[in-house]
């Protein structure tokens, strides 16, 4: 167990730190504790820091002892750079002294990069944590599911797709099983082929250990549409007590065709609302993703604007080996 307090002077911020989630009892029993105040969201479960560290990553809970303020981080060790990846779940200001006492650990561990993510959080500010090197806005949609008619709060074209949908026979299957990955892959890969071929900017974050890990942690699961054996559209989802969010998604042209992609976020979003849910995410999508960003807004889903942050935090020494080393692999090639 790994229990200490780094101190930030001159404001003696304090903060407490708890990581090593195999070896601390404590530290699952607090995340329970505090996963339960943000029931919507799936990035601050135990199941997601499981899948987490089966992928290599090191969970830390930051928090702060006097506001109570506290984010979910997991850090990584490399050769020459050590990454600190924040999951901002609380409305946090960019005035919070949890954001300098975080500083402060960082550079007591040699970190050379923090990037703030914002999924499935609250609006919040982001100070200045060192060289701001990349900053994305994005916006997600939030489809609310509690005491409201999720029907009737779709929009009539995107309801006569999901008619037609059904009409065909598209049917919702739902599992755990990794075996569902290779197909859902394949639709993925496809829809990110098409949309550069319109000219977008398409990143893919999510690797096939990454789905994996969600699916065998219990943190995810894979939603699908299909019509007999052929997978028409794709979805994998991280589950919390109360929300659900889409990480991860894919359409074939049939798919597309015959509005299976819109059947299977209504019969989802429908069947999550009858379950007890009051929040499926959608995720996000970029300004210049216009298409995407009408596509899940016709599902009456609510827009919160967002952003992420990337920040280099290296030492002078370490940006310089890094150089160095980076000069020498392109040499040798």
């Amino acid at each position: 167990m790994i229990d200490l307090v780094a101190t930030n002077a001159p404001t003696m911020t304090t903060i407490e730190l708890m990581g090593g989630l195999e070896a601390s009892k404590d530290f699952a029993g607090t995340l329970e504790e505090l996963s339960r105040s943000v029931p919507e969201n799936p990035f601050v479960t135990p199941k997601y820091v499981q899948a987490a560290a089966a992928l290599g990553l090191q969970p830390w809970l930051f928090r702060h002892r006097e506001s109570g303020e506290w984010v979910l981080a997991f850090s990584r060790h490399g050769r020459l750079t050590n990454t600190l990846e924040l999951h901002c779940c609380m409305a946090l200001t960019s005035s919070s002294p949890l954001w300098g006492g975080v500083s402060e650990w960082a550079r007591a561990h040699r970190i050379a990069r923090i990037s703030v993510g914002s999924a499935g959080a609250d609006r919040f500010e982001v100070p200045s944590l060192g060289r701001l090197t990349l900053h994305r806005e994005r916006s997600e949609y939030r489809i609310l599911l509690a005491d409201r008619d999720v029907w009737g709060a779709i929009s009539r074209s995107h309801r006569d797709r999901v008619k037609k949908a059904r009409k065909a026979g598209v049917q919702l299957l739902r599992s755990r099983e990794t075996t569902k990955l290779e197909s859902h892959l394949g639709l993925m890969n496809a829809s990110m082929a098409r949309r550069a071929d319109r000219g977008e900017d398409v990143t893919t974050h999510e690797s096939t250990d990454e789905l994996e890990a969600y699916l065998r942690s219990g943190a995810g699961e894979i939603v699908q549409a299909v019509i007999g054996e052929d997978v028409l559209s794709s979805m994998v989802i991280l589950h919390a007590a109360r929300g659900v969010y889409s990480v991860s998604s894919g359409n074939s042209p049939r798919g597309m065709e015959c509005g299976a992609s819109h059947f299977l976020t209504c019969e989802l979003a429908l069947a999550l609302q009858a379950e007890g849910y009051t929040l499926f995410n959608r995720a996000g999508a970029r300004p210049e993703e216009i298409g995407l960003r009408e596509f899940k807004s016709k599902f009456g889903a609510e827009q919160i604007d967002l952003g992420y942050s990337v920040f280099d935090t290296a030492s002078t020494a370490t940006r310089l080996a890094y150089g160095a080393v980076s000069l020498l692999r392109r040499v040798t090639g």
